[in-house]
């Protein structure tokens, strides 16, 4: 596949991807303060300290959604329409049975909890808290088998679908929100409303693969060889998964444990920044991940990969790029007026954990080559190791420095695995010559870089905090670093996908 072909590839998966995204954004900032105002910053906490445990319910995926993107994109290129029928109804077999272990160790869970948090949660908090994680669990038990649907709309590549579920769900999560907030109810009632919507997109999910696709799930035996083989392919996954949920989700549980739910709330509010970022990190890649993979399977030299990577990522640079000096720059003056001074340590949290994130997005592809050539077994190892030093400095810190410990564990986990590393794995062991890559990602870049950091330190002088000062700055920035890279930065062909991908965001508003 040619570049040009790539990144319409991109465009058409991306444009909706970022109306997605900036839906969430706008509906964070406004509707998160009333949210934190409305239930108070204890019961926030509390909120996301249980919110977070979807994380670690979701490690009982066992990688096997990745699995099944990988298959269906193999049996698409193959053709072989029999053995997709097989391997999905042998996937829904495994989530059922899935299921029913999430509810055996979330049973244990509710019924433990006072133990897991009694130092620092009221007799009060810990009873709100069993009845919101006796909720999750039922509604994640019940939700696991439908992940083999979204798997299918993944490999035929259905994003419209895909991205369209979770801006109709995020509407109608708001209006809900609000429509009980009002009426006085807490965060139990808001628990039930996100467990009733989760039900509802698998619904859909599931309607879609089957009246819309055709696709038929039909078991013709139980093929041992082959789920010995997804077994195989998904357990490294599923490892990594345990490695992000340890480097990015671990430090709420911990600040339960360790500090109590004000520290949650700190953590929870950066968090959320920090996933809107990964979201706009992840629509790149996510777009061209199964063809991709599909790359891959067709042999592909690794200097072709090398050169789709590149076109790839500095499509990344140029975006997470910009966004970060932005946050740099504005950041501190965002939380102020978003939430308060009570949160102003939360910009330091989004900076610290953002920096490695905006350097390693750029060469996230990478991770699909790992996949498809199954060569993720010493990574794994390496993650693992250093998510158990991050777990163990995390709880240090924490102790000593409160959130900003975690933060700090977590940044530097991430900078040693996902950026040292890895690259040093992709360079000697895979072969992928990242020094020229970066050489070539990075070209007319660094001095775009450069020219908008001394330009946000310039505009950031203006005097005024308020809204209309915040925002003629992000303009004023936004189009400095915008004419820069248009001049110095982009080339040609992204210069064209910008374009692209502008006609694609104006048709959906037309329709």
């Amino acid at each position: 596949m040619s570049q040009k072909k790539l990144k319409s590839q991109v465009a058409s998966g991306a444009a909706l991807s970022y109306i997605n995204i900036a839906l969430t954004s706008i509906i964070a900032l406004f509707f998160l303060p009333y949210l934190i105002s409305s239930l108070g910053r204890s019961e926030y906490g509390l909120y996301t300290l249980i919110g977070s445990f979807i994380g670690y319910f979701a490690l009982f995926d066992f990688g096997m959604s990745s699995t099944i993107v990988r298959y269906i994109t193999k049996y698409r290129v193959s053709g072989d329409k029999a053995a997709e029928k097989n391997f999905l109804a042998m996937s829904l077999i495994f989530y059922s049975a899935i299921a029913l272990v999430v509810i055996l160790v979330g049973s244990v869970l509710v019924m433990n909890i006072d133990r897991v948090f009694q130092s620092n949660l009221t007799d009060a908090e810990i009873d709100r808290a069993r009845i919101m994680l006796t909720i999750v669990v039922i509604s994640f038990a019940i939700s696991l088998p439908g992940r083999v649907y979204h798997g299918v709309l993944s490999g035929y590549e259905q994003f419209v679908i895909i991205k369209l579920i979770p801006m109709v769900r995020s509407v109608f999560r708001v209006a809900m929100f609000i429509a009980v907030l009002q009426m006085g109810y807490g965060a139990i009632v808001l628990t039930l409303i996100e467990a009733a919507l989760t039900l509802f997109a698998t619904c859909y999910n599931i309607f879609h693969v089957h009246r819309k696709l055709g696709t038929r799930i039909w078991l013709k035996s139980f093929d041992t060889k082959l789920f010995r083989n997804m077994f195989n392919f998904s357990f490294f996954l599923f490892i990594g998964a345990v490695v992000e949920q340890i480097n990015f989700r671990i430090d709420n549980l911990l600040l339960g444990i360790l500090s109590g739910t004000s520290s949650v709330a700190l953590y929870g509010l950066a968090s959320n920044i920090i996933l809107i970022f990964r979201e706009i990190a992840g629509v790149i890649s996510e777009s061209v991940r199964p063809r991709f993979m599909i790359l891959t399977h067709e042999k592909n030299t690794n200097e072709k990969l090398t050169e789709i990577m590149v076109s790839v990522g500095r499509l990344q640079y140029i975006l997470l790029g910009g966004i970060y000096l932005g946050f740099l720059c504005f950041g501190q003056l965002f939380i102020q007026l978003w939430v308060g001074p009570d949160f102003s340590q939360v910009w330091g949290f989004v900076v610290i954990v953002m920096g490695p994130l905006v350097f390693s997005s750029g060469y996230s592809t990478a991770n699909f080559i790992l996949q498809a050539r199954k060569k993720v077994v010493f990574i794994t190892i390496v993650n693992i190791s250093i998510a158990m030093i991050n777990v163990a400095a995390s709880v240090f810190l924490i102790k000593k420095y409160g959130p900003i410990g975690a933060v700090i564990g977590t940044a530097v986990a991430y900078f040693l695995g996902n950026i040292i590393i890895l690259n040093i794995y992709l360079s000697r062991v895979i072969g992928i010559r990242m020094g020229n890559f970066f050489k070539k990602t990075f070209h007319g870049i660094l001095p775009v870089y450069l020219l908008a950091a001394i330009s946000g330190i310039l505009i950031g002088m203006l005097p005024g905090e308020t809204w209309l000062i915040f925002l003629l700055k992000c303009l004023l920035f936004v189009s400095v670093y915008g004419v820069l890279m248009w001049v110095v930065g982009a080339d040609k062909s992204e210069k064209e996908l910008l374009m692209s991908i502008s006609r694609k965001i104006s048709a959906v508003f037309r329709k």
